[in-house]
């Protein structure tokens, strides 16, 4: 799982871009008018409005600072960006048809601890606070696996009920960790980003406020 979390963060999108000559995907829909405006905060924003949620997250939803454990390690810059190819639709593609085809605020790839590319569009910048969404999930397994090596979690077959009790007697609860890490809970979870579906519920239970947080969070997925 581990290994699986450092090959997710090798090809880290977190969405905008750098050459100025080209127009990225969709940037009038986007809000580029606008110079992408910074909405209030819903469950479902408006289209116009998502190049400022996915970059400003913590100026729109409520956010703290967690400080940094130690030292860190800075990383080090290839001198020139790799040729890098993919095959789509039986075509060779460049990095720079993968960022005109798609709404990509900013993209970064790491090999080791060498920067291989990173590239920005929308206006966005490297200061921008990029919104990490299924990122976390890795982090969140690297965590686990820290706490594990420790000993403060015993086994990854161990029910998360163990060290959450709020989350006794629930589907989640009665899921092993190992399985949470892998999202094959087998609670049912729809996501189709229609505004009403467990998406949003999510979102309102969670960033925008609407129960106590935590395990709070979760309680409507039972089934």
């Amino acid at each position: 799982m581990l290994h699986r979390c450092f090959m997710l963060l090798a090809i880290l999108v977190w969405i905008v871009l750098g050459r100025e000559a080209v127009a990225a995907a969709d940037e009038e829909e986007l809000g580029k008018a606008e110079g992408y405006p910074v909405c209030p905060r819903e469950a479902r924003p408006e289209v116009r409005c998502l190049v400022s949620l996915v970059s400003r997250f913590d100026e729109i939803f409520p956010a703290r600072v967690v400080a940094r454990g130690g030292e860190t390690s800075p990383l080090k810059r290839s001198s020139t960006e790799p040729p890098i190819r993919y095959r789509y639709q039986g075509q060779d593609r460049t990095l720079d048809d993968y960022l005109d085809r798609y709404r990509t605020t900013g993209l970064l790839i790491l090999k080791g601890n060498t920067i291989l590319v990173e590239r920005y569009q929308y206006d966005r910048k490297p200061e921008h606070r990029m919104a990490s969404y299924s990122m976390a999930k890795s982090i969140v397994a690297m965590l686990v696996g820290i706490a594990l090596s420790e000993g403060r979690i015993k086994s990854l077959d161990d029910q998360a009920a163990e060290y959450v009790l709020e989350l006794k007697d629930t589907p989640y609860g009665e899921t092993r960790i190992r399985h949470l890490l892998t999202m094959s809970s087998g609670v049912r979870f729809v996501e189709t980003y229609s505004g009403s579906d467990d998406v949003a519920t999510l979102a309102r239970l969670s960033i925008l406020g609407e129960s106590e947080g935590g395990a709070a969070t979760v309680m409507p997925f039972r089934t």
